[in-house]
């Protein structure tokens, strides 16, 4: 992500790409040759800060368990922060990026892009207008391949990885916070990676409605169409539904092979030569409200309250029981 966001700042008229950093020395040189910028290595960001000083604005796409330290050099130095999703490994993590953001008086924007797909901006939309009438409940699938969990070795689990979208789409949607989470967990194919294959959680939102929470990392990597993203919203007038990877583009080969671009269509697209889309959209907004000096649409507050539930589901595995979500 760290790339394809720096290509985006390459590209944008809004701003000036001066330097990428990242953990591996042969990744970090190839993109900085790619995009015509200083490459540094070995998460060296107090260097790159010191040698490009005045900075405005940076970007974090580490590892989840590695936001604070860049977040904290970047936000000491007076930079604005675009940081990606979960804004911590923790909600203690994210309350800590939080202080520094609101110590030093910068503005931190967490990456939770899908509230820049028009999709779901369409469904928050006819449910804040009142068309579905009142929400009884959500159900949100949201199961990436098992190859996604061996690539990243495991090192987090599916509700921080996938789930926290979902999570911040139902707080944003329906302008309800979770309150009370029972989790159950099934499946042994991750054991070695030391996470579950699937996650089931019944959620309460605050005014009583109801939200159904799946992540599984246990999809195989089967031809078609493996992946499955849904959001369904249940009301007393109405349905609103949104099938994330559902939107009319494939491609058949002549040995049997299904090539499915869906992903690539939705997030990725490249016209002309430009990346476009979804994480442009959001790059962009970051930019407009840095120069603005306003609040942007997705603040720190939102990227720890969808790490908040996550912590609860975990917790609720742990305990076996219900447990509430802790928004002390």
């Amino acid at each position: 992500m760290g790339s394809f966001y720096a290509r985006i700042l390459k590209e944008s008229p809004s701003a000036e790409l001066v330097a990428v950093c990242g953990r591996s020395e042969e990744r970090s040189q190839k993109v900085g040759q790619d995009l015509g910028v200083p490459a540094y290595a070995d998460a060296a960001v107090d260097r790159l800060i010191e040698e490009h000083e005045g900075l405005d604005a940076v970007i974090i796409a580490t590892p989840e368990a590695e936001h604070v330290e860049p977040a904290q050099a970047a936000l000491e130095a007076g930079a604005h922060v675009l940081i990606e999703k979960p804004l911590g490994a923790n909600a203690e993590a994210a309350k800590r990026i939080i202080g520094l953001a609101e110590r030093h008086g910068r503005m931190l924007m967490v990456c939770h892009h899908l509230r820049f797909d028009h999709r779901y901006y369409n469904l928050r939309t006819a449910v804040r207008e009142g068309a579905l009438g009142e929400i009884i409940n959500v159900y949100a699938r949201r199961n990436p391949v098992s190859s996604s969990a061996s690539r990243i070795g495991g090192r987090v689990a599916a509700p921080y990885w996938v789930g926290v979208h979902d999570i911040d789409l139902v707080h944003w949607i329906t302008g309800k916070r979770c309150v009370k989470v029972f989790a159950k967990s099934a499946g042994s194919s991750m054991r070695d990676l030391g996470v579950d294959d699937c996650i089931l959680s019944t959620i309460t939102l605050e005014d009583g409605s109801l939200f159904l929470l799946e992540n599984s990392w246990a999809t195989p990597p089967t031809g078609g169409n493996p992946r499955s993203f849904l959001m369904s919203v249940r009301g007393s007038k109405g349905v609103g539904e949104v099938e994330a990877y559902q939107h009319g583009f494939s491609v058949y080969t002549s040995n049997g092979d299904v090539i499915s671009n869906s992903g690539q269509i939705q997030f990725f697209p490249d016209l002309y030569g430009r990346a476009t889309g979804i994480y442009r959209d959001m790059i962009e907004h970051f930019l407009d409200r840095v120069r603005a000096g306003e609040e942007p649409v997705i603040t720190g507050e939102d990227g720890l309250a969808a790490v908040r539930v996550a912590d609860a589901i975990m917790e609720s595995l742990r305990a076996g029981q219900e447990v509430e979500v802790s928004w002390a």
